[in-house]
């Protein structure tokens, strides 16, 4: 009995130890302001969290290597591999984006 008890034991332990958590905040590149709500997925899954209104996140991963992805509507998709228990700082660019001028004239159904 006790080495079955022994055997469950151990292989609770190795199978907890195999989850990892990341955790950390998410900034602007530019004037390092928290970026709220952004997109965080793990690459290849369907597994993914956001940031809360200040910026940080925390996600639990089943395997000790990963490539977390973060996107966010006017800024430039990152992706950062994290490997076991850590806190990160990310920061993301804004895109530059330049639209043509578009002129509207009154009495005129385009």
């Amino acid at each position: 009995m006790q080495k079955l008890f022994l055997t469950l034991f151990l292989l609770v332990a190795f199978g907890a130890k195999a989850q990892i958590t990341v955790s950390g905040v998410v900034k602007d590149a530019q004037d390092k302001t928290a970026l709220p709500y952004v997109n965080i997925y793990v690459k290849n899954t369907t597994q993914g969290t956001y940031t809360d209104a200040k910026g940080q996140f925390s996600i639990s991963l089943p395997q000790t290597k990963a490539t977390l992805v973060f996107s966010y509507i006017g800024y430039e998709k990152k992706e950062i591999e994290v490997t076991g228990n850590q806190s990160i700082t990310v920061q993301l660019k804004s895109l530059s984006l330049s639209l043509e001028e578009v002129t509207v004239l009154p009495g005129e159904n385009p």
